[in-house]
Order: structure tokens, then C-alpha cells, then sequence
């Protein structure tokens, strides 16, 4: 339960409740009054684009009609293959329904959970020590034999796609169940943000994609006293106490962070330059 810094050990649930959310679209998220809150929350920290890929609700909708949901198109599948071994050279990729289904499929060839090298705050593995890892596409790739990339995509279409190295020994042995064709067009959209050797076509691009957004610079450029960065992953170091204060005076800067005191926040991949000169002078007033 959230703590009020003002009276330590007194519950104040209402204190740091997040502001009320009328949209969200990319990075943002807008309360009823209009105001522009840039959103470092990020769902958890499960989500690079907010709270789902612009237009993509919109979008799914939009497919429903064209039949998706039936006999997979042969364009998605090859556009998708063709864009993750561009991403991933040294690998062939396997298409799952969910990550529950590569699990299973792992686990029917000896591969068990303890191989995973798996940390909800540092999402890659050495292979020198591990077979398998998780990768979140904006950091390095781990060099392990296997590899589950995490990327975007709308809650309930989750499809897992699984990376083999080409030398592995048991390339031959794991097969590709593949996925529905909505969630082959989620992964689309979820890897297109990433590489540049896969673009959505016009009809499939999210709205606002093409607007003219800064690129941030590199998370490293950003001096962030009080919080360990593991690449765009903020985890404070601040007691509870001086977490809360911060977070209070970062809302009033309209930036909104994990609202919970140890949780990790996300630096945005896109911001305006003002918002990006505000976050740096935040920073700033990170309690020695």
C-alpha cells in the first residue's frame, strides 16, 4: 500500500493515485481537462508505446472484416519471418500462439524453466552461463543459443516468437505451430517499431506513426542520480520517503513515473525537446 511521506506508516492510498485518463495514445496519455501527462509508467514496464500501439484497437477492428481471423495470408507470415531474421541474422525464427505454447514446446525437448535467464529488470543473459534469454529489442542482443523476444503488442492478442541460432543442435528439432493471423499482424506492428527492414504498409501503419515526434538521446546522456538504469529501465534507489516527494513533483511537471515506491519506470523512446529538457532539470532535483 502507498505510504504517505508526510506521515511515514500511515496509509494514504489517494495520495499518488494516478491522473485520471480519458485517451492514451504512444507515450501519452491525456486527462479530461486536455492536459498532456508524457507517460513513464509504461504499463509495468511491459510496454514500449504506453498502453498499446497507436490505432491499434482501431485496427483490429478494422481486420476483423477482411477476414483475419480465418486461413493464415502467406504475406503476413513471410513479411513477418523476412523482418525478424533481418533483426536476428544468426537465427531462425519459430511462431508460437502464446508464451505459454513455446514453453510447453521447450519443455517437450528437455529445455526446462531453469534454463531460463530471465530478470524482470535486466531481460538478457551471457552465453557463457545460460542457453535462453528474454530480449526487449532496444537493448543489446544476448548471444545464447535461444531467444524469446518481447515485443508490443495488444493485450489478448499475444502471440511468442522464439529466435534459434542456425548452429544450434536442436534447430531441427523445434518446430513452428504458428499463430493466428492477428497476432502474426501484432507481432508486424510490434517488430516494425523496432527494425527498419520491416514497415507497416500504409493501410496497417498506427495513426500518428508518421508524426514528426524527437527522437530522444540515447538513455546513457541522461544523468539520473537516485535510480539504477539498466537501458531505458529506471529502478530507484531512494527510500520510500524521497521516491514519493519526487514522484509528487514530477506529476506537477506533467511526467508520471511508477507510482509505486521500488517499481521501475521507462524512459520514453520519443518526446517533444521541452519535455526533454523538463526531465533532465527534474532529475536534477533527485534528493542527494
Amino acid at each position: 500500500m502507498i505510504q504517505d511521506p508526510d506521515t511515514p506508516g500511515v496509509p494514504h492510498e489517494r495520495l499518488f493515485r494516478l491522473p485520471a485518463v480519458k485517451r492514451a495514445r504512444g507515450f501519452y496519455f491525456y486527462a479530461p481537462d486536455g492536459t498532456r501527462y508524457l507517460d513513464l509508467w509504461q504499463n509495468n514496464g511491459l510496454a514500449y508505446r504506453g498502453h498499446s500501439p497507436a490505432g491499434f484497437t482501431q485496427a483490429i477492428k478494422n481486420r476483423i472484416s477482411t477476414k483475419l481471423f480465418g486461413p493464415l495470408p502467406n504475406s503476413l507470415f513471410l513479411r513477418l519471418t523476412k523482418g525478424l531474421t533481418a533483426f536476428y541474422p544468426e537465427y531462425e525464427p519459430r511462431i508460437f500462439p502464446s508464451q505459454e505454447a513455446a514453453v510447453l514446446g521447450l519443455q517437450s525437448i528437455g529445455i526446462t524453466l531453469d534454463d531460463y535467464a530471465f530478470s524482470r529488470w535486466q531481460p538478457t543473459a551471457t552465453p557463457e552461463n545460460q542457453e535462453i534469454a528474454f530480449h526487449r529489442p532496444d537493448t543489446p542482443t544476448p548471444g545464447t543459443g535461444l531467444i524469446l523476444p518481447i515485443l508490443p503488442q495488444l493485450a489478448g492478442y499475444f502471440g511468442q516468437i522464439l529466435m534459434v541460432r542456425k548452429q544450434h543442435p536442436l534447430l531441427k528439432a523445434i518446430s513452428s505451430p504458428g499463430a493466428s493471423p492477428i497476432q502474426i499482424e501484432a507481432m508486424l506492428l510490434g517488430l516494425a517499431l523496432f527494425s527498419p527492414e520491416i514497415k507497416p504498409e500504409a493501410k496497417h501503419r498506427p495513426r500518428g506513426q508518421n508524426r514528426d515526434r524527437s527522437q530522444v538521446p540515447p538513455p546513457e546522456s541522461l544523468h539520473t542520480p537516485g535510480f539504477h538504469r539498466s537501458g531505458r529501465y529506471l529502478i530507484p534507489r531512494l527510500d520510500q520517503g524521497q521516491y514519493f516527494a519526487w514522484y509528487k513533483a514530477a506529476r506537477a511537471q506533467k511526467f508520471v513515473f511508477n507510482p509505486y515506491w521500488g517499481g521501475v519506470s521507462i524512459l520514453p523512446a520519443h518526446a517533444s525537446k521541452g519535455e526533454w529538457d523538463r526531465l533532465k532539470a527534474l532529475f536534477q532535483e533527485v534528493p542527494a
